[in-house]
């Protein structure tokens, strides 16, 4: 995964990503490599694509 601009509290991945994986969104920090998690319903906000990014061309 190939990480963008860090916007504050949320960070741009620029590559890396397929519309078919699955990311953990805001995970406790008690979490670690090899945990077992549970995959939920996604929310609207999480299954809509992320806007691109805006053109710098003028």
């Amino acid at each position: 995964m190939q990480l963008g601009r860090d916007l504050g509290d949320s960070v741009e991945v620029v590559a890396g990503l397929s519309p078919a994986d699955r990311i953990i969104n805001n995970p406790p920090e008690t979490l670690a490599a090899g945990d077992a998690v549970r995959v939920a319903q996604a929310t609207s906000q999480a299954a809509a694509p992320a806007p691109p990014p805006p053109s710098s061309k003028q």
